[in-house]
């Protein structure tokens, strides 16, 4: 997925978080929560993955994030989650390696705006 593409896409998208708490806004703030405390993990999981080129591995991780992050309302990740997952399907390291980069970026934004 190009660049401009995904800069289309919401970062993060409350109300569709909301719905799938069912409006519960304590449990959509705590979900994102946990994502944004796991997801520096994840990414150097990723990281390590793309580097070893364990691509099982890689798509398995992306697959758990990819979950993740679509129950938490965050469809900028998503989308590049997606697209990593088919990367690793592919055995593509640079696009696995430009997809991770802007994962970071991404993640940086995210944890920049994260609710208190």
């Amino acid at each position: 997925m190009r660049w401009r593409v995904l800069e289309q896409i919401t970062s993060r998208d409350f109300d569709a978080a909301m719905k799938i708490v069912g409006g519960r806004k304590e449990l959509a703030d705590e979900m994102f929560n946990c994502f944004l405390e796991e997801l520096p993990q994840m990414l150097q999981q990723i990281i390590r993955h793309i580097q070893a080129q364990e691509w099982d591995s890689l798509r398995e991780t992306a697959h758990r994030l990819c979950g993740s992050s679509a129950v938490c309302g965050v469809p900028r990740i998503h989308a590049m989650i997606i697209e990593l997952e088919n990367a690793a399907k592919n055995r593509q390291k640079e696009q696995a390696d430009r997809l991770v980069a802007q994962l970071e970026t991404e993640a940086k934004i995210l944890i920049a705006h994260k609710p208190r």
